[in-house]
């Protein structure tokens, strides 16, 4: 099983591909971790999507992420195993097929996929949750568009970046950036992502030289939010990028 995976888009006027990369050591297939064994970085295939599923949703629990939190603790949330179920399908399909923010067009597969992803979370939101996941859509939208215009149908979007909880730490997440910096700078496409848990990843990604260039506050208005809001980042790695090298991404 592959301990963590990291998902790439280029859209284009002319292209768009999506590539799913996994980072494994040699025996972790078979349950084990040589600290000395080389990480390996391959292409998922399918078969791998259930683990991406897993891993993703294990992550995010453990790390207490912030902006999972605003959008699920709400007064009307329901409880029960099943949500948990259903998420990991929604996680199965979101790994499958999901264009990047502010990508209207999409292929057919992400349309399909996303269709059937709306039915289920239509089913099991809440009327609090749909409303700040709306709030949360609407100012990344207006985010995105503000910062980067015309320039986002060219850009190489990292979707997001998983480890498993119980192999984190171990330089996987570290060389799949690597790798991914490498595959923007190859097609000379400058790179974007959106950082929900910004006081635990910010630093992570900028020694692969990423910088905010957008904030978002979220829970600003919202009654029933009784924590501080929380800040959702937009950050970019212009490509090449003289900032970035091989000393300040080393593990």
């Amino acid at each position: 099983m592959p301990p963590i995976h990291t998902r790439q888009v280029v859209a284009g006027s002319s292209r768009r591909y999506t590539t799913d990369l996994a980072a494994r050591k040699p025996d972790d297939r078979n349950g084990g971790c040589n600290g000395a064994e080389p990480i390996i970085v391959e292409r998922a295939q399918y078969r791998d999507v259930p683990a991406m599923a897993r891993n993703a949703i294990q992550a995010i629990k453990e790390a207490h992420d912030p902006l999972e939190n605003y959008m699920t603790d709400t007064p009307d949330r329901s409880e029960g195993k099943w949500k948990d179920h259903v998420e990991f399908i929604i996680q199965c399909c979101w790994w499958t097929s999901h264009p990047p923010p502010g990508d209207q067009a999409g292929s057919p597969l992400d349309k399909i996929f996303n269709g059937f992803i709306g039915i289920i979370n239509h089913a099991t939101w809440s009327k609090q949750q749909t409303k700040r996941r709306a709030e949360f859509s609407d100012k990344l939208r207006k985010a995105i568009r503000s910062s980067f215009g015309d320039r986002l149908k060219d850009m190489f979007y990292i979707t997001s970046v998983a480890t498993a909880p119980a192999k984190q730490r171990r330089g996987y997440a570290s060389m799949l950036m690597r790798m991914a910096c490498a595959m923007a700078d190859e097609i000379n496409c400058a790179t974007w992502l959106v950082v929900g848990n910004v006081r635990m990843n910010n630093a992570f990604y900028v020694r692969f030289g990423f910088v905010t260039v957008a904030r978002i506050l979220l829970g600003e208005d919202d009654p029933d939010w009784t924590e501080e809001p929380v800040p959702v980042d937009v950050m970019i790695r212009e490509a090449p990028s003289s900032a970035w090298n091989e000393k300040t991404a080393m593990v």
